[in-house]
């Protein structure tokens, strides 16, 4: 029985009377009267007034449990205190023991003033600037109110770092909150003693993103600065940093002050000799460089790759005969040392570099061999060279160097075997770049086709168009515009040719805009496809041009193509986008009589039922066919599948499309379609009610039983329609858990225990449930149960599949 006590004075008819004939008393004159009464229960009005001295917890402070609780919670407290850190000693405390007695009485008693600040005063600089000035704590250190927070946020900062120097807030935190205190402090980088820069650098070394190596750099530097020294792998970590931050001068500046220390050390000499093979090769030195990888081999052969790589992109870049010679030479070595070992990365480096340098012979050869790499095969190009120096006479040779390339003949080391003259592997090798991000550098393929005498296929430049439009920026969007609309002129003059009408350039390039194409697109293009135009209609249709989105459409029935459920679906989605429900499944019902439609069809036609029925709410209906007649469409679709295909739409099949489906049901006051419809999921896509979906139809049956007509939002009473409505979903959820004891029960009287069903039989024990439950509801709106059995056969014929009425039957048998 729960207590209350009321602490207002109460007063009956007979002193309210009086009081009002009184004049009363002053508020210090009259004492406060405390009633107390004992509530019946939770909820009711029945109360009876009581005396506080025979409640049993009149002296609870002085129980024992009360005694042992408030000890509990100082000892929690404690720790707490422990744990933030408030009886660690200051970090920063060396910096102030810097100052005269003076100066640091003065700035620990404004840090002590400042603890007693609100946490917001400090965490904006602005407002702290705009604080009123401290008087000047003496000729080392003058600092204002708002600058005191930096050193006890500083203090903080570098106190949690000290703890978890890899937490990347704390990483975050630490670094903004010593910039701060850089520039809002005089004189404060020759404050700062070594234990602070020992954790600033920890915790910037290991923390992670792009800011990474700008941060170290500027940390080293206010360390030398500062007149500190930094350690070995400091040194070696701050070059590296210059190196990533593309400062190659200066990081090989200071590689060659730290040689003394560095070099000589033979715990650092090599990642000391390795950077100075990048810093050369990145100087474009790469004679230096390749002398640096050379002392290193002998003794590093597992790092051959680190050694190598870097040297040879150093030759491809330098560009020339004897440039492109030397890299070779190293690039046949690497691959005779390392052989299958060797990494797609390692490949993709010296591929791209050559491919970017204009050397598409070269990179051809190399990612060839990048193919190969897995089979013993005489064509890739080590074995080449090996097979070149045979015929002249160097069966023995073991070194690699450019005199030898020389011999050989560099052509006819990177000859193409004839078996790979074909667009196929070309394709594979754009599909590769296009995947690594290169699209620049799958667009120059095309060229390199061209050259050898490879006509491109539309499905590798429809890739590059997709590429192209993805990266996003407007030159990559201009460049796959031209391409698209290219190859749209080309469709359209193949049409055209075979309708016996010659082509006139002048008014295509009037009307496709493509009077500048791209090199490689100028000497061949491949006639537009219905991909090609999908493409484009996505990307017009997400920007908005409208107008260029006709012109696709108009173009694609001159180009006489074949529509895909791909191109379709573009449409319906982009009718979908601007509030068109009906014009989207215009576009389905007209186009579905020779397009197989797909998954994505279905959910979009699902999505503007959504917003159709939504629109219906405030009476804006747009007269969409209704959730049974797309359910009819989807079972139709679904029952000239084959086999493969189902299962493959099973899998594409997503939990959000089947809630679309039984929520569109719902939202149409749909009960017997909603039964159907959940047995027709579970048919067709193997997916089954959960608890989410029980959920959903509760709130929506709780609706229909509060609003049995649509009625507009703008005019429902919210106050009361909502109380209304929350009260018939607790007799909804009251009514489902009935009946999952009502079939609990039934399945414990037929020896079945539900503790030990599988998987798959709690599924199927989930869709009875909800079943039977939106059964019970029927039930109640229609009292004859055949009349119930009728409308359920009535909404499974609407459906499209007439034997589900049999099902439910023996469900809810």
């Amino acid at each position: 029985m729960a207590m209350q006590c009321g602490k207002e004075p109460r007063l009956d008819a007979t002193e309210k009377a009086e009081s009002q004939n009184k004049v009363d008393p002053p508020e210090q004159e009259r004492p406060p009267t405390i009633r107390w009464f004992n509530q019946f229960l939770p909820g009711s009005s029945r109360r009876k007034e009581i005396d506080p001295e025979q409640l049993e917890y009149a002296d609870a402070e002085n129980l024992p449990e009360a005694r042992a609780l408030r000890a509990k919670i100082d000892r929690l407290s404690a720790e707490i205190d422990d744990l933030a850190g408030h009886n660690k000693p200051s970090l920063i405390e060396p910096l102030i023991a810097t100052l005269s007695p003076e100066d640091q009485a003065k700035v620990r008693k404004a840090l002590a003033e400042e603890e007693e600040e609100e946490d917001d005063l400090y965490e904006t600089d602005i407002s702290l600037m705009d604080l009123p000035k401290l008087e000047k704590l003496g000729p080392k250190l003058n600092l204002e109110l708002g600058q005191t927070v930096y050193l006890r946020k500083l203090d903080k900062c570098l106190r949690n770092a000290a703890d978890d120097v890899s937490n990347a807030s704390t990483q975050f935190d630490l670094w903004n909150t010593y910039r701060s205190s850089k520039r809002s402090l005089p004189d404060f980088l020759h404050l700062v003693p070594d234990s602070v820069f020992k954790v600033l650098w920890e915790s910037q070394t290991n923390a992670k993103g792009p800011h990474r190596a700008s941060h170290l750099c500027v940390l080293a530097q206010d360390m030398i600065e500062n007149g500190k020294d930094l350690s070995q792998g400091q040194a070696l970590v701050y070059i590296d940093s210059l190196l990533r931050q593309a400062r190659p001068d200066d990081a090989h500046k200071h590689w060659q002050k730290e040689s003394i220390r560095l070099d000589q050390n033979d715990s650092t000499r090599l990642e000391y000799r390795y950077l100075g093979i990048r810093i050369f090769s990145c100087m474009d030195d790469p004679e230096k460089a390749q002398e640096l990888a050379m002392s290193l081999l002998p003794v590093e052969k597992d790092m051959i790759s680190s050694l190598l790589v870097p040297v040879i992109i150093a030759w491809i870049s330098r560009g020339g005969e004897s440039s492109l010679k030397s890299a070779w030479a190293l690039y046949l070595r690497l691959r005779t040392e390392l052989g299958s070992q060797m990494t797609i990365k390692d490949f993709d480096n010296i591929s791209l570099t050559f491919l970017n340098c204009g050397q598409t012979d070269m990179a051809l050869a190399v990612f060839k061999d990048l193919m190969l790499s897995d089979k013993d095969t005489p064509e890739t190009s080590d074995q080449l060279y090996r097979a070149s120096l045979r015929l002249i006479g160097e069966m023995h040779t073991q070194s690699i160097d450019p005199a030898q390339v020389s011999k050989v003949s560099l052509a006819g080391l990177i000859a193409m075997p004839r078996r790979f003259q074909n667009k196929y592997f070309y394709g594979s090798w754009m599909k590769h770049l296009i995947g690594k991000g290169e699209v620049d550098a799958a667009a120059a393929v095309i060229e390199l086709m061209l050259e050898r005498g490879v006509k491109p296929d539309a499905k590798h430049m429809n890739g590059i168009l997709g590429a192209w439009l993805r990266k996003g920026s407007e030159l990559d969007r201009s460049k796959a515009e031209q391409m698209g609309w290219a190859m749209i002129a080309k469709r359209l003059d193949f049409v055209k040719a075979r309708r016996g009408h010659p082509p006139d350039p002048s008014v295509q390039e009037e009307n496709l805009r493509i009077s500048r194409w791209p090199k490689h697109v100028r000497r061949f293009m491949a006639q537009a496809t219905t991909e090609t135009f999908s493409i484009l209609l996505l990307d017009f249709e997400r920007r908005g041009r409208q107008n260029l989105v006709e012109l696709l459409q108009r173009y694609f029935i001159e180009a006489e193509l074949s529509p895909n459920s791909y191109y379709m679906n573009h449409l319906m989605f982009g009718q979908l986008r601007e509030g068109r429900h009906r014009a989207a499944w215009e576009i389905f019902d007209s186009m579905s009589s020779h397009v197989l439609p797909d998954l994505q069809s279905f959910a979009c036609l699902w999505d503007c039922e959504k917003g159709h029925l939504d629109r219906v709410k405030l009476k804006r209906p747009d007269r969409f066919p209704g959730p049974r007649a797309i359910l009819n469409r989807m079972a139709s679709w679904h029952s000239k599948l084959s086999e493969r295909a189902r299962d493959q739409v099973r899998e594409e099949c997503s939990r959000s499309f089947y809630e679309q489906v039984v929520r569109c049901m719902c939202l149409n006051r749909d009960i017997q379609g909603t039964i159907i419809a959940l047995c027709v999921m579970k048919d067709l896509f193997r997916l089954y009610p959960d608890q989410d979906t029980a959920r959903m139809v509760t709130i929506q049956v709780a609706q229909i039983a509060t609003s049995p007509s649509p009625t507009p939002l703008r005019i429902r009473r919210k106050p009361s329609g909502q109380a209304r409505n929350q009260g018939n979903v607790t007799k909804m959820n009251q009514l489902l858990q009935l009946v999952m004891d009502q079939r609990a029960k039934t399945l414990e009287q037929r020896g079945i225990d539900v503790t030990g069903l599988d998987d798959g039989e709690k599924k199927e024990e989930q869709l009875v449930v909800l079943v039977t439950y939106l059964q019970t509801i029927l039930r109640q709106i229609i009292p004859e149960q055949a009349d119930v059995e009728e409308t359920i056969d009535l909404a499974a014929r609407d459906m499209g599949v007439p034997g589900m009425s049999e099902v439910v039957k023996r469900l809810t048998a």
